[in-house]
């Protein structure tokens, strides 16, 4: 017995020096300077600066790692327009949207953004006590409204700056900034930058670019994709979704849900005096061929736009392709159009920020 227990204190003993020395060496590293303020050179600082960045690491945990960490700097300026969403808005920068207005812009991004993650998103002005921006927009996509979540979750995430902060603490044992810190450790750059988007866009072969405004560009060998080789992506998505429909992207959905907690989430924003617009991003033709011929999602769509209608919020985009004659090489992938599109949907639905803030 007591040589159980003895293996037991040195099993206790050797899991809390583990967790010592990942959480020691997160703090110490601190590639995105969560926890301490650094002399020496930052993502953050050089998005300040007007970098434009690229690294592997820029997609992982960006509302934590990055724009928590971003909008501290706007603590005192007066931010006119926020766009949040999935990457499906990332390409909703301010010279498609706004061409030649003067504009104080952000947009934050994450994944396949769900309402939660959007709520924390909001929840981050309150974090450090910033007015929301005069217009929010919001890259909605059909799978946000697949997410079974409670409205006090929701209330949770926009209110309370402590859950947040607690997020910043578990940053310490969090796998993925681990990851990122031994990237920053063992390599002398962990990510390049350059003021000039072109320049990186080209430099670059494999990962997003993130710029000072928080969109997210893809490489030109990227966004320059062979029709073949996506179509070939589409169809193996196709064959995956076959399989493994609970992916969210699958959109296998024939209910719609959440429909109170995304009234409350539009509802805080306007309360605040902000302006919403939401924006759907178009789905590529032969993907969305499939899901409506297999998954009925034009019920699941239809009760979607009778939902936005009695919301009576301006709406800008159509999941369907067809709205704006788009064929396939009109994407970089299933669900991302190519910057044409959204130049394109925005140049016959031009925002004037002053009109709209009317």
């Amino acid at each position: 017995m007591i040589q159980y227990k003895n293996l037991l204190k040195k099993f206790i003993f050797t899991l809390l020096s583990i967790f010592l020395i990942i959480a020691s060496f997160n703090y110490f590293v601190d590639a995105y300077q969560i926890f301490r303020k650094q002399t020496n050179s930052s993502i953050i600082e050089d998005l300040k600066k007007g970098y434009f960045i690229s690294s592997d690491s820029i997609t992982v945990n960006r509302i934590e790692n990055i724009y928590d960490q971003l909008l501290f700097f706007y603590k005192n300026e007066n931010i006119d327009t926020l766009a949040i969403g999935s990457s499906r808005a990332a390409y909703l920068n301010k010279e498609l949207i706004f061409h030649s207005q003067n504009v104080k812009y952000l947009n934050f991004t994450t994944g396949t953004a769900l309402l939660s993650e959007l709520a924390k998103m909001i929840g981050l002005f309150n974090k450090h006590s910033i007015g929301l921006p005069e217009t929010v927009i919001i890259g909605l996509d059909p799978w946000i409204f697949g997410e079974q979540i409670q409205l006090g979750k929701i209330k949770k995430l926009i209110n309370s700056s402590s859950t947040l902060s607690n997020n910043n603490l578990s940053q310490l044992f969090n796998y993925e900034y681990t990851k990122i810190n031994l990237e920053r450790f063992f390599k002398k750059s962990s990510y390049i930058k350059s003021k000039k988007l072109n320049d990186i866009r080209v430099r670059n072969n494999n990962n997003m670019i993130l710029s000072p405004n928080g969109d997210l560009y893809y490489p030109l060998k990227i966004e320059n994709t062979d029709l073949q080789k996506f179509k070939k992506g589409v169809l193996d998505f196709i064959a995956k979704c076959k399989t493994m429909s609970f992916d969210r992207r699958c959109l296998n959905f024939n209910k719609v849900k959440n429909i109170n907690e995304f009234l409350y989430f539009i509802n805080y924003i306007q309360n605040r005096g902000s302006k919403v617009i939401i924006f759907l991003a178009p789905i590529a033709p032969t993907f969305y061929s499939h899901i409506l011929n297999n998954y009925q999602f034009d019920n699941y769509y239809s009760d979607i736009k009778a939902f936005l209608k009695e919301l009576k919020v301006k709406v800008i985009g159509d999941y369907n392709p067809k709205t704006f004659n788009l064929k396939d090489d009109d994407f970089i992938d299933t669900m991302h159009p190519k910057p044409k599109v959204i130049k394109q949907i925005f140049e016959t639905n031009k925002i004037d920020l002053m009109e709209d803030l009317k």
